[in-house]
């Protein structure tokens, strides 16, 4: 998987779809989680740094899930970075990290919520249900 996104492979993303930016350096983590996503009716654009990340339009997602230890910086760089660009987008951060503080410190910073590694479908799953479900209360 090179990362790249269906409009520059010549394909076009189906409008209905929901749009999740995947920030994972891990090349086969993120094609995992681009087919459970895919699975679930999701369109996956996956990068894998902090440079790439942050030259996103981050109004054309859904959703970010971003990997917490990077090549060149950390998730925290990115989240910061979409809070500031799109204040709206929830934000999910990954990591396989012991540290046993950072998921309240993801979560102080504004992530919606964060995931431990290694993943479980059914973790993802139960995150982007709870997330789903935040979405459709805040538009009553």
């Amino acid at each position: 998987m090179d990362g790249s996104s269906p409009a520059a492979q010549g394909r076009h993303t189906p409008l209905w779809q929901p749009r999740i930016l995947l920030v994972e350096d891990d090349a086969n983590l993120m094609l995992l989680i681009s087919m459970h996503m895919k699975d679930a009716g999701f369109w996956v654009h996956g990068v894998t740094s902090c440079r790439q990340a942050c030259g996103v339009k981050p109004a054309d997602f859904r959703l970010a899930l971003v990997d917490y230890q990077l090549p060149d910086g950390d998730g925290l760089e990115i989240l910061n970075h979409l809070r500031l660009a799109a204040p709206a987008l929830p934000v999910v951060i990954m990591s396989g990290c012991d540290d046993s503080g950072l998921p309240d410190r993801v979560r102080t910073l504004g992530a919606r919520a964060f995931l431990r590694k290694p993943l479980h479908a059914a973790d993802l799953d139960r995150a982007l249900s709870h997330l789903e479900a935040s979405r459709l209360v805040g538009e009553i």
